[in-house]
């Protein structure tokens, strides 16, 4: 039988022995070079490396690391130290794709180890987190540069408190959600704490304002208020504020005459929790006059939620008036002595518009009397006047009175409030209300009741117009209007109807319109008119025309509209004495004295007042309002046709007013067919001439052809000359829909011809030009090295250029200019990486006029004539480049990259399902078949679940397993789309329930949430209990989900849009135990009974333990001093010596102990052995559950969120445990 002695040594033993030589530790991002190794011992390569592939491969070395995913380095000194930030060693392992392996010339850097970097003291048991370098193997301590940031302690092995961040946790950030960085101390999403601002939260917020960021104001009579609600405590508000945080408004003592209240915010609503008082104090003597024009609060049968209350005097103790809720106003009272009290409190739960009145002083006058001893009359509409002045509170007087106390009767000739209105009588005053003028009825030209109508008169102008009263609006009843038109001797008046609505009857007995062939009733009557068919225009048969309008008492309509002009019997468009004049009006005859025409407006052809001027040349159309461009002569008055001379140079079309043709000197354009791609105009002549620089050749390129054809292309068709003229050499004549091969000048001009017969028309054509260097085409900017990209020939010299570099290298295939001095030729590229643009900037010292390439960078030429779009052997491949041709060898573009719906180096491979654009670059998530390749639209089928957006690339819903997320509705804050439908599904790990909260919430508003909508379900899918369907303003609560899953279905129609929603979301362990809660159980809270709230801690209205403060009841309020401790803990460590001084209690205690050893190291096998076999029991085929799997994925993951639940343990620690 062992005794505890022997098995203690046994266990230590095989612990020692088991720890020797482990140890790999991970020392960070660092730069790597070919001049400067920074592992020089040796070198490996393989797509199958990874740190744990490269740990074994480097086993005889201290150092090891991987550079650009598949270089193996290994060597026992680092040459070099300059560190990086991790995100420069981002690539993905080849060989383990869940392992990180560096970047190009950057290297992760690992080593191996007695105690791994970051572990310390005895079996490298102990961990600690130095800045720089290893700690000290014995005690952990790290130096004098201290602690990675996030770390404290002697050893740095002590993560930074909730709250500290940086060397040693020495700064403090106070986050809204979860910790602060640990480097630079930003909060994240979450933001700061109530009352707390800057990058890092750790800046109070100023006096006067409080909550998130110190987004709020306060108003405090003393100090601050608190940081999270705003409360201003037991000191109260400032003079005139209210509410918790003092900012809401109101209440004050007013002594002015007149004045109005408002609840605060009105007419929005107010605030919860307001109390708010106001006294009006009159002078001695005086009555208070009260009135409430605007009333609306929360209902409640004894007013006891939000209410105001009146009060007959200036306080609460005065006689009350009343105390009033609702919808229903309390009725204007006077006060019985010179102060009202008026009071207005809310509660914390519904609210409304509230309420206005207004309020004058007035002394003890009977109604409408006011001055002393009331000897004055006022007349005011609403309420007695001021019984001083006699002012009416609101200004308006009563029907036929005005001034400041409204004694003043209504002047002769207006009436109505304030005598504001106008009549126009016979004889004596109007109605001072109505208006009505009585039987002397109305003066000449007016009608209506009240005489304020204008019709009929004496009209005496060569042109007018005559309405019925409020035309276009209905006409009055009642009316009695005649109009008589007199021309001057000789002359006949034209009638023309434009508009006519009126009362129909089969004899026009009701309401008509009678014109006269004369000067009034007596005259021969021309007709009588009614109903909706309009009276013929007419000619008078003398000076004079009688016009008269009745109406009866019933029916109105829009009544009608006339127009005149005075003429002379000359013929149609003669005019002036003896009819001398000609004129050419569009519509009707012309004026017989001026020529003028009725509407201004001139036949086609003729301009001026009277219509008989001719356009003047290059214009025509009405009034000459249009532009045409002939070769010879002017173009048709009416059609702006040019005839046989046709257009100029540059302009096409019928009237020779669209343009087309130019000289271009632009190094690259478009030149497209008039209206394309609509169809072109017959009878075209279009001439463009492209014209480049000495030395350079014109690329012309076809990318849409479609002309009428013919055998011989005699009718449309495009010609191509090698030259700037007709004369020089005919490229050809095309026409058809087959587009002409791509061809490249023989000099420095093109001349292109585009013509149309008058025959048939299609959708014309488009091409594109570029110039490039005569026999030279260019390839692009591209790196250089010691392995030079072009090897065959390199000559230096100082006026070196493009051009003098071809001539050097003309027996090559392709040639390049280098750092302004080298031109290098080759006929193979031994290297393709291509750079923008930029980088080959220098301008050549030989010719200024070119650009020489850069350090290691070289701008590449070929000889070579392949077509625009062509490329390979025999140019027998096609290229879709965006700008330019593409290069000659290889294809490839250049910096303007692909047109859209292209990809690949030479941009001939068309986008794969789901991209479009250049170079295939957006997403698209199309139900059904691809997108369009240069929008993305994704036709009727609409968009895969989860994506919205013309293209379907906004993404919204997924499956969320991070313990901590935030959730917005599309495009928030802004207003989010119309028909969307979005899903997320939050999962926990088995044993979390999920705690979500609404911080932000506008949805279109409807009753039974059936137009967009927020719903939340208890579960994985639709089918498990909702927790509810949420629209309008009003927030979700928030809630706990009863399992490790949450659904969450946001909806919207085809109508209105809102701001939309912000939600967040944590994970909590299912029910924490007694006194703990937060994520994984993390804190703890001292309640006075029962647990508190999962998430926040709360401990409810019980309330906190003795001594414990705060929401979650975990922050102290009761000071013990240093010495009452000091005292209780040494009367505590003096009992306890006293005790094992005791040698019986020490022998028993002794064995206690040792039977409590033996028994824990045999439950810790047992329990290890049985979790191993269950994980080897539950694993998939392809998972590795061995401990040195386990230990890599330690070693390579650098999240700082695994150091808060997991440390990382030697393999010797694994194993010991076991």
């Amino acid at each position: 039988m062992y005794t505890l002695q022997t098995i203690t040594l046994f266990l230590f033993g095989f612990f020692l022995h088991s720890c020797k030589g482990a140890g790999i530790e991970y020392v960070g991002c660092y730069e790597d070079s070919s001049s400067n190794r920074i592992l020089q011992g040796s070198f490996y390569f393989s797509d199958s490396n990874s740190p744990a592939e490269c740990s074994k491969i480097c086993s005889n070395y201290k150092f090891f690391g991987v550079q650009s995913g598949r270089h193996c380095r290994c060597g026992n000194a680092l040459y070099s130290s300059t560190q990086k930030p991790e995100s420069e060693c981002s690539f993905i392992c080849p060989g383990d794709r869940s392992k990180i392996c560096g970047a190009d010339w950057r290297i992760n850097l690992y080593r191996h180890s007695d105690c791994p970097l970051g572990s310390n003291s005895v079996n490298c048991s102990k961990q600690c987190n130095c800045r720089v370098g290893s700690c000290d193997n014995v005690t952990g301590a790290c130096g004098n540069e201290g602690c990675t940031d996030g770390w404290t302690g002697l050893a740095c092995n002590e993560r930074c408190a909730l709250g500290s961040y940086s060397v040693n946790c020495s700064k403090q950030c106070h986050c809204r959600v979860g910790l602060c960085d640990s480097v630079t101390g930003a909060c994240g999403n979450g933001g700061c704490k109530d009352g707390w601002k800057g990058i890092v939260c750790n800046e109070s917020c100023p006096l006067g304002s409080y909550s998130v960021n110190c987004s709020k104001q306060c108003h405090c009579l003393v100090g601050p208020c608190d940081g999270v609600k705003g409360d201003c405590e037991n000191d109260g508000c400032k003079d005139g504020w209210t509410g918790i945080a003092c900012n809401d408004k109101c209440g004050g003592v007013l002594t002015e005459s007149f004045g109005v209240i408002t609840s605060p915010n009105f007419p929005s609503y107010y605030s919860h929790k307001l109390q708010c008082t106001w006294v009006i104090n009159a002078p001695e003597g005086s009555r208070i006059n009260v009135n409430l024009t605007d009333f609306k609060m929360e209902t409640h049968s004894k007013c006891n939620y939000d209410y105001l209350e009146l009060f007959n005097g200036p306080n609460a103790s005065s006689p009350p008036i009343g105390k009033y809720c609702g919808e229903a106003p309390p009725k204007g009272f006077q006060s019985q002595s010179n102060s009202v009290g008026i009071v207005f409190i809310t509660d914390q739960s519904q609210s409304a518009m509230g309420f206005r009145m207004t309020y004058t002083f007035t002394q003890d006058c009977p109604h409408e009397r006011n001055s002393v001893n009331c000897s004055n009359q006022c007349h005011c509409l609403v309420g007695t006047c001021d019984s001083v002045t006699g002012a009416c509170g609101n200004g308006v007087c009563k029907d036929g009175w005005k001034g400041t106390a409204c004694n003043e009767t209504c002047p002769h000739g207006s009436y109505s409030i304030n005598c504001s209105n106008h009549c126009h009588c016979r004889l004596g005053p109007c109605d001072g209300v109505t208006g009505a003028c009585g039987n002397g009825g109305c003066k000449d030209g007016w009608t209506g009741i009240a005489c304020n109508e204008k019709c009929g008169g004496v009209l005496t102008e060569s042109f007018g117009v005559i309405t019925s009263p409020n035309f276009p609006s209905y006409y009055s009843h009642k009316l009695q209007c005649t109009w008589v038109i007199n021309a001057p001797e000789g002359s006949r008046i034209n009638v023309n109807l434009t508009d006519f609505k009126m009362e129909t009857h089969s004899k026009c007995n009701f309401d008509y319109l009678e014109l006269f062939n004369g000067p009034n009733a007596s005259s021969p009557p021309i007709g009588k008119y009614c109903g909706e068919a309009p009276p013929k225009g007419f000619q008078s048969q003398s000076n004079s025309v009688g016009i008269v309008f009745i109406t009866d008492q019933s029916q109105s309509a829009m009544g009608f509209r006339m127009t005149y002009t005075f003429t002379q019997d000359c013929p149609h468009e003669r005019n002036s004495v003896n009819c001398s004049n000609q004129c050419h009006c569009r519509v009707g005859p012309c004026d017989g004295v001026t020529g003028a025409c009725g509407n201004g407006v001139c036949k086609d052809g003729w301009k001026g007042t009277a219509c008989n001027e001719t356009c003047p040349h290059g214009s025509y159309s009405v009034n000459c309002s249009k532009y045409c461009h002939c070769r010879v002569g002017p173009c048709d008055g009416v059609t702006g046709a040019c005839g046989n001379g046709g257009c100029k140079d540059g302009w096409t079309g019928i009237a020779c007013n669209e343009k087309c043709g130019g000289v271009l000197t632009d190094p690259f354009g478009v030149i497209t067919s008039p209206n394309y791609p609509s169809n072109y105009n017959r009878n075209v002549q279009c001439t463009w001439v492209i014209n480049a620089s000495e030395g350079y050749q014109i690329n012309v390129n076809f990318t849409d052809f479609a002309l009428e054809d013919s055998s011989e292309c005699n009718y449309d068709f495009l010609g191509l000359f090698y030259g700037p003229n007709a004369s020089s050499p005919l490229v050809g004549k095309f026409c058809g829909t087959a587009p002409p091969w791509r061809f490249q000048s023989q000099s420095n001009s093109v001349r292109i011809v585009f013509s149309t017969d008058s025959s048939d028309s299609a959708r014309g054509f488009n091409l594109t030009y570029t110039f490039s260097v005569q026999d030279l085409f260019y390839m692009g900017c591209y790196e250089d090295s010691k392995n030079r990209i072009l090897a065959d020939y390199d000559y230096h010299s100082e006026s070196n250029s493009p051009t003098e570099c071809s001539n050097n290298c003309s027996h090559y295939k392709f040639f390049g200019v280098e750092a302004r001095t080298h031109c290098l030729c080759g006929n193979t590229l031994h290297s393709t990486t291509k750079k923008p643009e930029s980088e080959c900037s220098f301008i050549c010292s030989g010719d200024r006029s070119q650009i020489c390439g850069a350090h290691w960078r070289i701008n590449i030429y070929s000889h070579g004539d392949c077509p625009l779009g062509r490329t390979g052997v025999n140019c027998s491949k096609r290229c879709h480049c965006r700008v330019n041709p593409c290069d000659n060898v290889t294809g490839t573009c250049g910096n303007g990259g692909c047109k859209d719906g292209w990809k690949g180096m030479a941009c001939n491979e068309s986008c794969t399902l789901g991209s479009y654009s250049v170079n295939c670059s957006k997403q698209c998530h199309c139900r059904v078949g691809p997108c369009d390749g240069v929008t993305g639209a994704c036709g009727n089928d609409g968009c895969t679940d989860g994506w919205t957006g013309i293209a379907c690339n906004e993404k919204c819903g997924g499956v969320l397993t991070d313990p901590f997320g935030v959730i917005t509705s599309p495009n928030y804050p802004s207003k989010y789309n119309r028909k969307v439908q979005c899903t997320w599904d939050i999962n926990a790990s088995e044993g979390y329930q999920i705690n979500v909260n609404v911080t932000d919430f506008a949805l279109e508003h409807h009753t039974e949430c059936n137009y967009d909508y927020l719903e939340l379900f208890n579960g994985p899918n639709a089918s498990f209990p909702s927790f509810g369907k949420f629209c309008g303003t009003a927030p979700p609560r928030g809630f706990q989900s009863q399992s490790n899953s949450v659904r969450i279905v946001f909806s919207s129609d085809s109508s209105d849009s809102a701001r939309g929603f912000n939600l967040t979301y944590t994970f909590s362990v299912h029910g924490c135990t007694f006194g703990r809660y937060s994520v994984n159980c993390s804190k703890q809270c001292h309640c006075r009974v029962g647990p508190c709230e999962g998430v926040t801690g709360a401990c409810g209205n019980d309330g906190c333990k003795d001594g414990w403060a705060g929401i979650a009841c975990n922050e102290t309020n009761v000071s013990i001093s240093t010495t009452e401790r000091q005292h209780d803990h040494s009367e505590d460590d003096k009992s306890i010596s006293e005790k094992l001084h005791n040698p019986v209690l020490a022998a028993t205690l002794s064995s206690v102990l040792g039977v409590v050893l033996v028994a824990a190291v045999l439950f810790a096998v047992v329990y290890i052995r049985r979790r191993r076999r269950q994980s080897a029991g539950g694993a998939s085929d392809n998972t590795d559950l061995s401990p040195e799997h386990n230990y890599e994925d330690l070693l390579t993951s650098r999240d700082t969120g695994n150091y808060d639940y997991l440390e990382m343990p030697s393999r010797c620690q694994k194993e010991s445990t076991h």
